[in-house]
């Protein structure tokens, strides 16, 4: 006989819009952490150093006539955007990471990634897969979505 619906059975979903995760997602069943790719436009640039500062990672150097953008560093978080006096860096694309299978319990997990940049249809993907896996993997037997993603994996939920 499985137990009844207690109220600490329920799935965790953290939406934040900034890369920096300060409320993090990443103790949540669900993460979802939005991204804003920067681009840099080719001309104009008047190497104020702006930019430089509210970028963390040291992900932007100023080498020739524009910024250019280290983007294994980046962390997507439209920083360098919003401070550019001349309007050379701007989001060429904003998506989506998602991470999946973290807690703060008794024993805590980090979540871990599921689809590091998608749409919207991604992150509905993602979800609907971990339902999935959920209900396939629990039927016999109580167990949290983070012991499911621990037990059997990330790999199936990913796009």
């Amino acid at each position: 006989a499985r137990t009844p619906l207690m109220s600490h059975h329920v799935f965790r979903f953290s939406i934040i819009g900034c890369s920096n995760c300060c409320m993090s997602p990443y103790s949540s069943d669900f993460g979802i952490i939005a991204l804003y790719k920067p681009e840099v436009i080719n001309e104009g640039c008047i190497k104020c150093e702006a930019c430089l500062f509210p970028c963390i990672e040291n992900a932007i150097d100023l080498e020739g006539d524009k910024p250019v953008i280290d983007y294994d560093k980046c962390m997507m978080c439209g920083g360098c955007e919003t401070v550019c006096k001349k309007d050379i860096i701007h989001t060429g694309e904003m998506g989506y990471k998602v991470v999946v299978g973290g807690t703060g319990s008794r024993h805590p997990k980090i979540a871990v990634t599921a689809a590091e940049f998608t749409d919207v249809q991604g992150v509905l993907s993602v979800v609907e897969k971990g339902i999935a896996l959920v209900k396939e993997k629990t039927k016999d037997k109580e167990m949290s979505f983070h012991q499911v993603i621990e037990n059997f994996g990330v790999e199936s939920l990913k796009i």
